[in-house]
């Protein structure tokens, strides 16, 4: 509008775009106050994102006092609302939207005065519901996993059982939440969906104990491969096979990893096997090969070291392991083309950022 107006006032082709990137000198940017109840400044800054980082949780919290009492609650433990609805309109005209907020152990019903927020707390909120509803299939799930006494044997080094049977009913648990959409406003909606994943529940913990039989038989065979043949041979290539197990087999790495990545993880520990069965034939070679991959890897390590955490990050990382099953054991194929130019590209794309 500004610069159609300048156009039209002074004959100059002015366009939106003149404006990017000009920054107006102090005096002349808006100033914001944020006022109290009781009408006084509280804060006053320049910088609306700055106010906004330092007062918005208790402007929102303000917000749902000043909404319409019906459609806040605290201490919600069950869905027994008939209906929450989207948006509500105060009797001061005030439009408002109510959402379920997680608070652990419970939940409480709010208003908020945008919809994205709402929406992103209500799935929260309905998610700890369904938990909550759902705590006596999930504990029957766990007790009726048939984990047999071979397989607890292989786990025992990495964990105990009780906790390999929590992290594979939780990771199927949260494969359906994800898979589902958690807008749910309705009593009907919310018993038809606890419904829904009480049945699935159990046949989904199997998927992922089958999965799991895998990775830990493949482990099994590797394990006696991790120890040199004589007392310092090769020394920084069974440190880096062992960091590198440690990266993928860990306690809770179950319930971590998706159930579409946990698929390769057989893959990956074979190729290992393959690997460490050569390296006691040539220790120079299987050096060659780990140096190349050592770069990427010291990368990805460096960035999730940092807190860094973004798709990018997670492709590298998951190359990385690609790339290994490439070069020490090609017979069993990758699950996707990988090259060290395509990993390269990879990390100049993450070091621009």
């Amino acid at each position: 509008m500004l610069a159609q107006y300048l156009k039209r006032v002074t004959g100059v082709d002015v366009g939106a775009t003149d404006f990017y990137g000009v920054e107006l000198p102090t005096h002349l940017r808006m100033r914001f106050r944020v006022y109290g109840e009781d009408g006084k400044t509280l804060a006053e800054d320049r910088d609306v994102a700055t106010l906004r980082t330092q007062w918005g949780s208790a402007a929102n919290a303000a917000f749902s006092r000043r909404a319409d009492s019906e459609f806040t609650r605290e201490d919600v433990v069950e869905f027994d609302f008939d209906e929450i609805p989207p948006v509500v309109t105060s009797a001061g005209g005030l439009a408002a939207y109510p959402a379920l907020v997680d608070l652990g152990d419970s939940v409480a019903l709010r208003v908020f005065e945008r919809a994205d927020e709402a929406g992103d707390a209500h799935r929260g909120g309905v998610e700890r519901l369904l938990r909550r509803a759902l705590r006596e299939p999930i504990k029957q799930a766990r007790r009726q996993l048939p984990i047999d006494r071979r397989l607890a044997l292989k786990y025992a080094g990495i964990a105990s059982v009780d906790a390999l049977r929590e992290d594979i009913v939780e990771a199927a648990l949260a494969d359906l939440l994800a898979a589902r959409d958690l807008d749910v406003r309705t009593r009907a909606a919310f018993r038809d969906a606890s419904s829904e994943l009480s049945r699935l529940l159990f046949p989904g913990a199997m998927e992922r104990l089958k999965i799991v039989e895998e990775i830990l038989a493949a482990y099994a065979e590797l394990s006696p491969w991790l120890e040199p043949p004589l007392l310092g041979y090769a020394r920084a290539n069974y440190d880096d096979l062992r960091e590198q197990l440690d990266a993928l087999v860990y306690p809770g790495f179950v319930r971590n990893v998706e159930k579409s990545r946990l698929a390769h993880f057989p893959r990956y520990l074979k190729a290992m096997r393959l690997r460490a069965e050569r390296l006691r034939q040539d220790a120079a070679r299987d050096q060659a090969k780990m140096l190349a991959v050592r770069l990427y890897w010291a990368e990805y390590l460096k960035r999730a070291a940092g807190g860094e955490s973004n798709p990018a990050l997670a492709e590298l990382r998951w190359l990385v392991e690609e790339l290994r099953v490439s070069l020490f054991a090609q017979e069993l194929k990758t699950a996707e083309p990988v090259s060290p130019k395509r990993l390269t590209k990879l990390v100049e794309a993450l070091r621009g950022n």
